[in-house]
């Protein structure tokens, strides 16, 4: 996803990268931070979910629904061509 390789760890050490890489107004840190709240979430949905006996999603479900979430905040916004992060 976004061409960013890197092991996953413990919610702790997600959170510490998340704060120390997502800065700055680029496209990629933007749709970013969208999957990141978006994956939280689908996430606390699904926990909700299994906790009030509902029916719940899989785990493709769950990524499906997060790339929708992204896609819809991002509709028509401007891409920013000077910024070198957005050029490639």
């Amino acid at each position: 996803l976004c061409f960013i390789h890197r092991v996953v760890g413990i919610w702790r050490q997600e959170l510490a990268w998340t704060i120390l890489k997502l800065k700055g107004k680029s496209l990629l840190v933007a749709i970013l931070k969208l999957a990141c709240s978006a994956y939280l979430y689908v996430i606390c949905r699904q926990r909700n979910k299994r906790y009030f006996g509902a029916s719940f999603l899989t785990e493709d479900a769950v990524l499906v629904q997060t790339k929708e979430i992204v896609r819809a905040h991002l509709g028509g916004r401007p891409i920013n061509r000077t910024d070198p992060v957005n050029a490639s």
